[in-house]
């Protein structure tokens, strides 16, 4: 049984210089204060993804996170983790995808979208995955806080003391 951790005291060590994006050991080199999108995605309609909401969603902090595979997969924990071989590149494209079909639904663009909590079905590197992305105000304008997934393939999960995949509901799939 899950014993309830917050899965970011687990960490991922000993990042070798040159990792690319792609790789799930790559951090945004990135002050926590400054933006950061992967290379390949067009950020420019893009709310503001700062590097301390990376450390966040990537690694974790003291409000929690810790989505990357290799933290969540150190032990029992609450938390759920993206496909295994993923990193920051392919959460950003994720993230990317749930804030311009968000923003499409609602008719604005995605840097104009209200502080809220949105999810939304989005395929990346051939996975389909419902992503979870909150959104919420800072000096410089709409900031995303976390993203994490839900469900998907590639999405995993303590359940009952095993690290399990979490389906595509029916309706999903």
């Amino acid at each position: 049984m899950a014993s309830g951790r917050d899965c970011h005291d687990a960490g991922v060590g000993g990042l070798a210089p040159g990792i690319d994006e792609f790789s799930p050991l790559f951090m945004p080199p990135v002050a926590d204060d400054d933006s950061w999108w992967p290379s390949h995605i067009d950020s420019t309609d893009l709310p503001v993804f700062l590097g301390a909401e990376w450390k966040h969603v990537l690694l974790g902090d003291d409000t929690g996170g810790g989505h990357l595979w290799t933290v969540v997969s150190a032990g029992p924990c609450l938390k759920s983790a993206f496909p295994r071989h993923w990193g920051a590149a392919l959460i950003g494209e994720a993230a990317a995808l749930a804030l311009r079909q968000h923003a499409l639904q609602r008719g604005v663009l995605p840097a104009e979208l209200p502080t809220e909590d949105f999810s939304h079905l989005v395929v990346v590197a051939g996975r389909r995955l419902v992503i979870t992305v909150s959104l919420d105000h800072d000096p410089s304008g709409r900031c995303i806080i976390t993203t994490y997934p839900l469900r998907g393939q590639g999405v995993e999960k303590w359940i009952n003391g095993i690290l399990s995949e979490v389906p595509l509901r029916p309706d999903e799939t």
